[in-house]
């Protein structure tokens, strides 16, 4: 709750607000990624841009994925920070 002053009024009027906010907005390059046959121990590599599409600054950080294969993919940068229109 906000209060209003307003002249002439000595008391201070309560003012309640309410909005709806508006979250980053990031998205990938590509929607998919076909990586074709992957052998076990093989190496590829494949580079992905990350972009902010919004209005606001976007502060991105991974959560490692624990499973059997998750550990095998790396992704660099890891966590950070994109401005607007920016991408990495």
């Amino acid at each position: 709750v906000a209060y209003c002053s307003i002249v002439g009024i000595g008391d201070r009027v309560p003012l309640q607000l309410k909005g709806l906010g508006i979250g980053p907005k990031a998205a990938f390059s590509y929607d998919e990624l076909d990586v074709g046959d992957i052998f076990v121990e093989s190496m590829h590599r494949y580079e992905v841009d990350f972009l902010n599409l919004g209005d606001i600054v976007v502060n991105f950080q991974l959560v490692p994925n624990t499973t059997a294969f998750g550990s095998k993919f790396r992704f660099i940068p890891s966590q950070g920070r994109l401005e607007v229109g920016g991408q990495c």
